[in-house]
């Protein structure tokens, strides 16, 4: 238990350096106060650029990669080191230690969680994923989707702390997006789309 402790807080301290928050310092401005000011690959992308995103994005992959990589080799004889490790580098990012407990909704590590535990599993996901976004101009509904699919892969796999893990995610997903959620199912539309958003030149 002590090792699945400590694997937890390596993810979590791993989790907590934000990708979108470092880069947009680098660029002397602060992700933060700029479009829907969530410190998010996404918001990244808009806000910043595209390769400037893509760089926060492979922040966020890399410390994921990193947990689940560490994790497991310190804790070999450990099942389960690597797959904590890696889930808390999302729970990290959502409540950065680092950012006053404030964070990005955690996807470009979930995707690298969903990734090491079933590729086969994760890239079926990847096309509806896309799919979503494109239907409804919007990244929430694809997310879902992911999520609850992650679900489903554990269930398959009958992994019961994988599918333990899978609920905790996803529960902390709608968490996160409690308001987003409940505007949705009150009007069936979306405060915000992708199309909406527009970059913005506020620095801080």
């Amino acid at each position: 238990m002590l090792y699945y402790l400590i694997s937890a807080v390596i993810g979590y301290l791993l989790g907590s350096i934000n990708g979108a928050y470092i880069v947009s310092r680098c660029c002397h401005c602060n992700i933060l106060t700029m479009g829907d000011k969530n410190p998010g690959v996404s918001n990244a992308i808009l806000q910043l650029g595209l390769w400037k995103g893509l760089i926060a994005a492979l922040i966020d992959f890399a410390k994921t990669v990193a947990a689940w990589l560490i994790c497991g080799a310190i804790f070999t004889e450990m099942p389960y080191a690597s797959l904590i490790g890696a889930s808390f580098t999302v729970i990290g990012h959502c409540f950065s230690v680092f950012m006053r407990f404030k964070g990005g909704k955690g996807m470009a590590c979930f995707s690298v969680l969903y990734l090491f535990c079933s590729w086969q599993w994760a890239l079926l996901t990847l096309p509806v994923f896309i799919l979503c976004v494109i239907i409804f101009n919007n990244l929430y509904i694809g997310c879902l989707v992911a999520y609850m699919s992650f679900i489903v892969c554990s269930i398959v796999k009958g992994d019961v702390v994988q599918i333990v893990i899978s609920v905790i995610l996803f529960l902390l997903f709608l968490f996160l997006t409690r308001k987003t959620l409940w505007q949705f199912i009150k009007t069936g539309k979306f405060n915000s789309k992708i199309t909406d958003v527009k970059p913005t030149n506020k620095k801080q």
